[in-house]
């Protein structure tokens, strides 16, 4: 068991860590490249009465009650709300 535990010290002292950070580093730059053209957007959460922002600078959805939102926060999530279900009963009407 010994000769076992010397082997995975000598392979984890000889692993490089290096291609990993870079990996991450360029998975976060293409994530903040995303959400940087996304820019800000708004929509209804998954929970009553709750608004979800997309930051453009994070590329992270925050939720915030609408109520302690601009209101013109919440008619543009309104608008969305309602500019998605008339493509959804258009699609329906076509198919």
């Amino acid at each position: 068991m010994s000769g076992y535990l010397e082997l995975a010290k000598k392979t984890i002292e000889e692993a490089s860590v290096e291609p990993f950070d870079e990996q991450c580093a360029e998975r976060r730059q293409r994530r903040l490249e995303e959400a940087a053209l996304r820019g800000l957007l708004v929509r209804w959460s998954e929970y009553p009465f709750w608004l979800a922002l997309h930051d453009p600078l994070t590329g992270e959805w925050h939720e915030l009650p609408a109520s302690d939102c601009f209101p013109s926060l919440v008619e543009e999530a309104a608008g969305r709300r309602k500019k998605r279900a008339t493509l959804t009963k258009t699609r329906k009407k076509e198919g």
